[in-house]
């Protein structure tokens, strides 16, 4: 199995409720090149609203944003990963 062949294992849950029910779940089948681009630009997305929290938002409205952004990022990195120990198991 090359890169180019991996796709998203779609398990990873993540953005918990109030009472620790998961709201999202990644979905599978995406390849992981573009998972990976996108959870890049989440986290390009998030780093800039951190440094626009650190100097001047009274509201912590974007490190709010920033926390979400981050979260998602995060899950699609771990259900890549996650595809890649499923791969390398099945070898």
């Amino acid at each position: 199995m090359t890169h180019f062949d991996l796709n998203t294992a779609g398990t990873t849950l993540w953005g918990r409720s109030l009472d620790g029910h998961s709201l999202f779940t990644v979905n599978p089948d995406i390849p992981a090149v573009d998972a990976l681009e996108h959870a890049s630009i989440l986290q390009d997305c998030a780093n800039k609203l951190m440094t626009e929290a650190a100097f001047g938002d009274p509201t912590g409205h974007a490190a709010l944003s920033a926390l979400y952004l981050n979260e998602m990022a995060k899950a699609l990195m771990d259900d890549v990963a996650q595809a890649m120990n499923a791969g390398t198991e099945a070898a």
